[in-house]
């Protein structure tokens, strides 16, 4: 298990991503920068296929970041888990007198 600090961390980062998804303003402007990639996409023609793998590519990163800033949610959820668990364990040893 990690130290405490470091779940503590983990729980705050997750925290923060979870805000950030929740976000309306940082939610549209993924969406609108998404549509603006995919939009020029549409606009290239057959001869220019470099072109359309950036704008494909650029497009496919705004979802990269979303599913990053998920992971970064998820790993604060198993931190705080994690966190909860020492506590109990912490309680059960005061409980008993071991501490």
């Amino acid at each position: 298990m990690r130290p405490e600090f470091e779940l503590h961390q983990l729980a705050k980062r997750g925290d923060d991503a979870r805000a950030l998804l929740d976000s309306p303003l940082l939610s549209e402007a993924f969406a609108k920068l998404r549509q603006n990639y995919i939009d020029r996409l549409m606009e290239t023609d057959a001869t220019q296929s470099s072109v359309r793998d950036k704008y494909w590519m650029a497009a496919r990163v705004v979802d990269v970041v979303k599913d990053q800033l998920t992971v970064m949610v998820n790993e604060g959820v198993v931190a705080k888990s994690d966190l909860d668990g020492l506590a109990q364990v912490g309680e059960r040893k005061r409980r008993f007198g071991l501490v």
